[in-house]
């Protein structure tokens, strides 16, 4: 493992506070949450479908905050999850370089209280905003926007090409956080 904020690490991240820097990781916040639509009974227009030729994802409907201070812990906006799965996104953005993959783990807070943040492979050559999913287990949760709820870790790889895929920067996998 190589930290994307260390001297040999070719990657950059942008929208990371300094307080966020870790010793091993960058924390990475939570900046919108959206919920899966649940589909009708008999609609597959709202069925994920992943095929060899293409993909179909869910619907998502961004989650507002609950704006201003709640009085007892902080000030700032919240949402208040029941447990299920949740897209998430930080305002935070990565550019992987060749030689380099990354991925994304909760905190150890979330994980001794029931959530969860999982991320697929950041592959060399992605650029983009870093989403991960948020399930919640247990109970309901009250998050605060802006709060960092997992890191990004960074490694060296062997890279046998660079990534093609439908998310990052000006990708169409992009647009339904629009």
């Amino acid at each position: 493992m190589i930290h994307i904020k260390g001297e040999t690490s070719k990657s950059k991240v942008t929208g990371v506070e300094s307080r966020h820097i870790q010793p091993n990781a960058v924390d990475i916040t939570v900046d919108k949450i959206f919920a899966f639509s649940k589909p009708e009974l008999g609609e597959l227009s709202n069925v994920v479908v992943i095929s060899n030729n293409q993909k179909q994802h869910r619907r998502v409907e961004q989650l507002l905050p609950i704006p201003g201070s709640d009085g007892e812990w902080a000030d700032g906006e919240y949402w208040i999850l029941p447990e299920g799965v949740y897209d998430c996104l930080s305002s935070s953005e990565v550019r992987v370089a060749e030689g380099e993959a990354a991925f994304v783990i909760q905190r150890s807070t979330l994980n001794r209280n029931g959530l969860r943040c999982t991320s697929g492979l950041y592959d060399s050559g992605f650029s983009g905003k870093i989403g991960f999913s948020l399930t919640v287990q247990g109970g309901p949760a009250k998050i605060y926007r802006g709060v960092a709820l997992c890191q990004l870790l960074t490694f060296q790889a062997e890279t046998l090409g660079l990534y093609n895929g439908s998310y990052g920067t000006g990708k169409e996998g992009e647009a339904r956080y629009q």
